[in-house]
């Protein structure tokens, strides 16, 4: 009989403290080895309309964003809250991306709170399940 391992990965938000006392937060999630799972990115955030952000997601080593058939990550900004931003995402170091989203006409996002990015994650082979962090750092937010 075949046995299966089960990861769960408690996601864990450190968030860096915001200057406009707003930020972004992540709910828990739990992945099946050689799965895929969303992780959804939200914006939490009271009254102000931004137009742009920065952000740095940093993985542990037994999770990996799936890659797309292009090769790029898996991560795009929400479609019903984008309005035409568009979405760069850079892996600066291994496992850690920063991901910079912005509007060539300065248009803010729609809604001041809510998912705002998806990132496409897969638990690589682990001799253990258990739980993992995930941090987001150097979060930086513009409004117009």
């Amino acid at each position: 009989m075949k046995s299966v391992k089960y990861i769960i990965m408690a996601l864990t938000l450190m968030v860096a403290t915001q200057v406009l006392a707003d930020g972004t937060q992540m709910a828990d999630l739990n992945i099946i080895q050689g799965k895929q799972a969303e992780l959804v990115i939200e914006l939490s955030n009271a009254d102000r309309n931004y137009v742009a952000f920065q952000l740095d997601l940093k993985l542990p080593e037994e999770v990996h964003v799936v890659s797309q058939s292009n090769g790029d990550p898996a991560i795009s900004l929400s479609q019903d809250r984008s309005d035409g931003h568009l979405l760069s995402v850079s892996e600066i170091s291994p496992g850690t991306y920063r991901l910079l989203a912005y509007s060539m006409s300065y248009k803010p996002f729609k809604d001041t709170s809510g998912p705002l990015v998806t990132v496409l994650l897969e638990a690589a082979q682990m001799s253990q399940a258990g739980s993992y962090t995930v941090t987001l750092t150097d979060q930086r937010f513009t409004d117009a």
